[in-house]
């Protein structure tokens, strides 16, 4: 929607223009109405709004726009499929090493430091999920960071946990053999999800940046920095540089 004012670009459902201030809200056109006598039994057509009005937020510019495709994969990864696939990993590591926790001391150590890293991995995983799926400003951010301190885990556990728990040469090469397979799929998992958040197109349309956007003081939506007027409530604003 352009402003007939100053000829800025807006949203379809926004109510002012964020350049001017100008009032852009169109009122819905309602559908003509027959010029034939209603009788009795006949009811008179109802208006329909205009397709602008049934606009839905996160669909402003244009299909690739909003929480669908790889990036509602990526979602239901971090939020349900990442933390199911760790609980279990926790319980079932849990269960083969407590037999010998009496026999290795330091084994009891180096599990329990390892599930709770492992819990809070999770829980980080399901904040940044979140973060992405409400469209929070800063969420690509947050998703990055995860991704990141995940791979650096992956790398480095394998080798304090054979330091923590002193086991047997035989037990230290299982451990290597299965942190290397891990790392292989982090590494992996890491840099195709890291590339699709730094070159997918939904992803720079759906999510606002802390370097483009602000919180309009009144009603708390994200506006452009540089707006003059929040195209959502008509507040005044101050244009950021």
């Amino acid at each position: 929607m352009f402003c007939t004012q100053c000829g800025s670009k807006n949203p379809d459902d926004a109510r002012f223009c964020h350049k001017c201030g100008q009032s852009i809200w169109q009122a819905p056109k309602e559908s003509p109405v027959s010029a034939k006598p209603i009788g009795l039994n006949e009811i008179s057509p109802i208006p329909i709004p205009s397709s602008s009005q049934n606009h839905v937020r996160g669909k402003r510019n244009g299909s690739l726009n909003g929480v669908g495709g790889w990036l509602l994969l990526l979602c239901i990864s971090l939020t349900i499929l990442s933390p199911l696939h760790g609980l279990a990993n926790i319980m079932k590591e849990w269960n083969y090493a407590k037999p010998l926790f009496e026999f290795y001391p330091g084994l009891n150590l180096a599990v329990t430091l390892e599930v709770l890293c492992s819990i809070a991995l999770t829980a980080y995983s399901i904040y940044a999920g979140s973060e992405l799926w409400s469209v929070k400003l800063g969420a690509v951010k947050v998703t990055k960071n995860y991704l990141v301190t995940s791979l650096f885990y992956l790398l480095v556990s394998p080798f304090v946990f054979a330091a923590i728990a002193d086991l047997p040469s035989a037990f230290n090469d299982e451990i290597a053999k299965e942190g290397a397979k891990n790392a292989i799929l982090g590494i992996l998992s890491f840099a195709i999800w890291f590339t699709y958040l730094n070159k997918s197109k939904r992803v720079r349309a759906t999510y606002p940046t802390p370097e483009t956007h602000v919180h309009c003081p009144d009603c708390r939506k994200l506006v452009p920095k540089e707006a003059c007027v929040c195209e959502y409530c008509g507040c005044n604003l101050i244009p950021q540089s």
